[in-house]
């Protein structure tokens, strides 16, 4: 089948990249290419289907790779050149894999194939391999539990990086200051590098940058690094809240730079406010609405992106206001029905002052790359901006009937049928208003 063909191949492409580390010799790696690829063309999928490989489980002794035997990911290969005789075995402690993560994650690689098979497949496991496949599923079950209770374990490399990157970020000098910045965007996304960044003081770090008189395109990256490590982390974004102050925040979306520093500054500010009250509010009282809409009229990628943050601060509000009350599932109407509560929050009254409904009305006219974002907005604030929104019922059905005619394509994936549902929302809402008025 197709399916077993495509594993197949997946399978020798990845012991090529094993070779490449364990032969010297350029020849052998290109013989094996080569050999795959003639291979693929002499004996096409369709027509003649491959076996699947069996699984090989390794130990920490060398042992011989038969021929029909699928090497996994992440171990120490041989190969004599001369008889084609491969060997492997798992890699020793030195050799790369150093967190009981890591471990547990090669050898469940290991495992897979058994444990995509199903149930039973461990103990019907070929040539006396079930042993070792129960084995290696009590290691794993075993570092799992100890992991969960030893204290975090972060790696040491990545704890070096974060303690030079502080460093960096502390020496004042503004030529040193992006060298400490680059590194943190791999790594303080990370849950358990983020909680050891804020332990090393990397928050006030990045917090006295933000309010430095540092270039806006230092800032504007420290405040973007703020927003990567509270993702999904409390504990983070309550820090941040703390030692930060929003004005300084707010200041940089409008502030002289490039549109990068404007879409940093953008993001790290959507991470903290999102579903946390107290951000929302300091937020509002800062100004942050205003500036969001200024933000909102550079370009059309600012545009969806602000429009974006509006809706999410919004639903927070709102579902707060209308916590316990019995709302649809589906999204589209989750808004309609919000929109009553939306109309009473804060958020809505600053945003409709700030000249938002006007913003949202415009942007239907827009590009069809921001109707979704436009359309939700426009759905969460029509109790709010019915009155910016009456004049629109004709533009909305030229929109309707123009994304009716596009035709399904494989990479829409639903997309066309959702703007259009949204429409018929907004449609719909609009005829209720004006049949109340």
């Amino acid at each position: 089948s197709r399916k077993l063909g495509r594993m197949q191949a997946m399978k020798v492409a990845a012991l090529c990249g094993l070779l490449a580390m364990a032969c010297a010799s350029p020849s052998a790696l290109i013989a094996v290419e080569t050999s795959t690829t003639q291979d693929a063309a002499a004996a096409p999928a369709d027509l003649q289907p491959s076996p699947p490989l069996r699984p090989f489980v390794p130990t920490h002794e060398w042992q011989v790779v038969e021929k029909d035997q699928a090497i996994p990911p992440g171990l120490h290969v041989q190969m004599n050149l001369q008889t084609g005789e491969r060997r492997a075995k798992l890699l020793d402690e030195h050799e790369g894999v150093h967190t009981l993560s890591e471990k547990r994650k090669a050898k469940l690689d290991i495992m897979r194939p058994y444990i995509e098979a199903g149930a039973g497949a461990v103990e019907h496991a070929e040539d006396g391999q079930g042993a070792a496949l129960r084995d290696l599923s009590t290691e794993v079950e075993s570092e799992w539990q100890q992991q969960k209770s030893e204290p975090s374990r972060v790696l040491q490399s990545d704890i070096d990086l974060m303690t030079r990157a502080i460093e960096a970020l502390r020496s004042g000098d503004d030529s040193r200051t992006e060298s400490g910045l680059d590194p943190l965007e791999d790594v303080v996304d990370d849950l358990e590098n983020a909680r050891e960044f804020l332990r090393l003081g990397g928050i006030d770090a990045l917090a006295a940058v933000v309010q430095s008189n540092a270039s806006v395109e230092h800032r504007a990256h420290a405040l973007r690094i703020l927003g990567l490590a509270s993702q999904n982390n409390d504990v983070i974004k309550t820090a941040v809240n703390e030692n930060v102050n929003m004005g300084a925040l707010v200041a940089l979306l409008h502030a002289p730079g490039k549109q990068r520093d404007h879409v940093r500054a953008l993001f790290g500010l959507s991470s903290l406010v999102r579903n946390n009250a107290d951000a929302r509010g300091l937020f509002v009282a800062y100004g942050g609405l205003p500036a969001l809409l200024a933000a909102a009229k550079q370009n059309e990628r600012m545009h969806i992106k602000a429009l974006t943050l509006l809706t999410d601060l919004l639903i927070d509000e709102a579902s707060g206001l209308a916590r316990g009350a019995d709302l649809p599932r589906e999204r589209a109407d989750d808004l309609a029905a919000l929109s009553a509560y939306t109309a009473r929050g804060t958020v809505m009254s600053v945003a409709a002052a700030a000249g938002w409904c006007e913003q949202v009305a415009h942007a239907i006219r827009g590009s069809p790359d921001a109707m979704e974002k436009t359309l939700e907005a426009m759905l969460i604030t029509m109790d709010a901006c019915a009155a910016a929104y009456q004049s629109l019922a004709g533009v909305l059905q030229e929109r309707r009937s123009e994304w009716a005619a596009q035709p399904a394509t494989g990479e829409d994936d639903g997309f066309s049928a959702d703007v259009s549902h949204l429409l018929d929302e907004v449609i719909q809402m609009l005829r209720e208003r004006d049949r109340s008025l």
